[in-house]
């Protein structure tokens, strides 16, 4: 899916379109049905605490879902250092 870095410091992704992104990740990855809303019980059960995005190259990056746990592990590391 062609998606681009944008916003001041490249806090935000964008996809062409947003509508694949969106539908790829609430409908596919989380099994969300329309209008429902996703909560933190929802992703503790699918054992999913935050979405990644990885890096790759300048021109390619990856979005991941990462474990129960990991996003507390990043902010104890960040605050670390």
């Amino acid at each position: 899916m062609k998606s681009k870095i944008c916003q001041d410091g490249g806090k935000a992704l964008m996809s062409h379109s947003n509508k694949e992104l969106g539908k790829w990740i609430l409908r596919d990855i989380l099994d969300l049905q329309e209008g429902e809303l996703l909560t933190y019980e929802k992703l503790a059960l699918l054992g999913i605490d935050s979405v990644r995005i990885d890096k790759i190259s300048n021109s390619e990056f990856e979005i991941n879902f990462s474990r129960i746990g990991s996003y507390e592990n990043f902010k104890e590391s960040y605050l670390d250092n």
